[in-house]
């Protein structure tokens, strides 16, 4: 079983007991439904790719849900789930493109 404790440093612990600690958040991910983004994220991840490092995955997700956390904060107004979800696009191309200048990582 792969154990996600999210909080300020968000942890992914795998049954080997290898520990992912993911410093990414922001307190704009405490928003309710933000987990819910968090846990769509981990599950479209771990079905693209079903024969890698399950834990690894779950900290690959855990890592992008921070980023779209800090790209839907930009707009400098309270950050909802919706918002969150709304910036996986942008976070997506960025890490593709290499993009990652300006988002404070």
């Amino acid at each position: 079983m792969i154990v996600v404790r999210k909080g300020p440093a968000t942890t992914v612990t795998s049954p080997d007991g290898a520990v992912f600690v993911d410093p990414m958040g922001t307190p704009d991910l405490a928003y309710a439904g933000s987990g819910d983004v968090l846990t769509g994220l981990m599950a479209g991840l771990l079905a693209a790719n079903p024969h890698d490092d399950a834990a690894e995955t779950a900290a690959a997700a855990v890592w992008l849900h921070g980023l779209c956390g800090r790209i839907a904060a930009a707009g400098e107004r309270p950050v909802t789930a919706i918002d969150i979800s709304a910036a996986v696009p942008e976070a997506i191309a960025a890490i593709r493109t290499g993009n990652l200048e300006g988002f404070d990582l």
